[in-house]
């Protein structure tokens, strides 16, 4: 699995692919023209145009309810084995300039033929905007599923696929933000499966977060603060946190606690619990105070730029 970064001026890439099935050729194609074999306004696209029939919108579920609902469904066989090759996130206001032609909707695709994966490999987006050697897959076997979100999405990632008796069901987790995004972001996630030739329906299920800069309309804001879109930090003197940190609880819409803060000692970083009070918006982003061990520091958060 590698998962994928966007820093101000380049991208930083770290863990593993996936070891991808074997039997790639490993074959590069350079075209003349910007390879936008991915995009649905491609002339000569790198997937197949009629594998997916129909796409859905869910909110106010979990995509895990979701997927357990429709393996309640009839014509429900099994839940197909998903290996992940790999996944982009987040979202940075500082991403380097992308051309329009490699930019694309928020779809699904189907890859099925190792010609089609050798080209989407080598696509203007990969090619411009990242650093990455994907593993050879075995497309006799194997069927590549790729979700796409627009530039202002937070996040996509394929969590289920789901074979019934005669179409494949892609469930997927979008994350989106409760105001329009002010910068890009390309989130997508590509996954391989056992092949399959049946058409596959898409339900994409929806969350909201909040983005940072919209936080003065929140009516709670420290239950806004667990729940923010773009990655963010809280500093004080002695150390910083991220306030939506699994450790982190609120127990007031002005107050939240943490078990694991690190903070500076001497010349090492120590975990402390503390507790986050008087949030409120500054100019425009949160402030407060934090307590720890007696002491009281001043606060403020502001998004750490990926």
């Amino acid at each position: 699995m590698r998962r994928v970064l966007f820093l101000p001026f380049f991208l930083l890439i770290f863990g593993s692919c996936d070891g991808g099935g074997g039997g790639g050729d490993g074959e590069v194609i350079i075209e003349e023209s910007p390879n936008i074999c991915f995009s649905a306004e491609s002339a000569n696209p790198c997937f197949e145009e009629s594998a997916v029939v129909d796409t859905s919108r869910v909110s106010g579920e979990t995509p895990d309810e979701v997927a357990s609902n429709l393996e309640n469904s009839p014509g429900f066989l099994r839940e197909l084995d998903v290996k992940e090759i790999l996944i982009t996130l987040n979202y940075s206001y500082f991403l380097p300039h992308l051309d329009p032609a490699c930019r694309w909707d928020e779809s699904v695709i189907v890859i099925n033929t190792r010609e089609d994966w050798s080209r989407f490999t080598n696509n203007c987006y990969f090619e411009n905007n990242s650093f990455v050697n994907f593993p050879s897959v075995n497309l006799s076997e194997n069927t590549v599923i790729v979700s796409y979100q627009d530039y202002s999405g937070f996040g996509t990632k394929i969590v289920s696929v789901l074979e019934f008796d005669s179409s494949i069901v892609v469930v997927t987790a979008d994350t989106v933000s409760d105001v329009p995004a002010s910068g890009p972001g390309y989130p997508s996630h590509i996954v391989r499966v056992g092949k399959t030739g049946k058409p596959v329906e898409v339900v994409r299920v929806e969350s909201i977060c909040n983005s940072l800069y919209n936080l003065s309309s929140s009516g709670c804001l420290a239950e806004s603060l667990k729940n923010v879109c773009e990655p963010y930090t809280c500093q004080f003197d002695l150390g910083w946190k991220s306030l939506e940190s699994k450790d982190c609880s609120m127990l007031s819409c002005t107050s939240i606690e943490c078990s694991d803060i690190e903070v500076r000692d001497g010349n090492r970083l120590v975990s402390v619990q503390g507790t986050f009070t008087d949030l409120t918006i500054g100019a425009h982003l949160p402030v407060g105070l934090i307590e720890i061990n007696g002491n009281v520091y001043d606060v403020d958060c502001s998004p750490v730029v990926e």
